[in-house]
């Protein structure tokens, strides 16, 4: 018999802030899709692939999209931090490493985090 997915799979992404570790979860397939569809038409962008003005439209994230945007990415751990006064750039760290884990892996989004939130590029 097959174990459960929970015994080999850990799906959580942990980030310790100021002596706190906050998890987050992946999102449901849906957000998964949008997250997974944003980072496509930027790697499409960035290669100067032409993509209609209402896709480019969707990677611009203005202050009145942020929450809606860091939702997606960080679930009910957003409020958790905004409650917890998390600093806006801890934040944005954290949001764009759970963009990182659930688009392109946690090996990618680790580095990431890592690196203090420096673009990370193979050598």
């Amino acid at each position: 018999m097959l174990r459960d997915s929970s015994e080999i799979l850990d799906l959580c992404l942990r980030l310790p802030i100021h002596g706190k570790t906050y998890e987050v979860y992946p999102p449901s397939p849906a957000t998964h899709d949008q997250l997974a569809m944003r980072l496509a038409l930027g790697i499409a962008l960035d290669a100067g692939v032409e993509i209609p003005e209402e896709d480019a439209r969707t990677l611009q994230i203005t202050d009145d999209d942020m929450p809606d945007f860091a939702t997606m990415c960080l679930g009910d751990t957003y409020e958790q931090m905004l409650a917890d006064e998390v600093s806006h750039p801890e934040i944005e760290l954290a949001l764009v490493t759970a963009f990182y884990a659930w688009t392109l892996g946690m090996e990618v989004a680790e580095a990431y985090w890592e690196s203090g939130g420096r673009l990370v590029t193979r050598s």
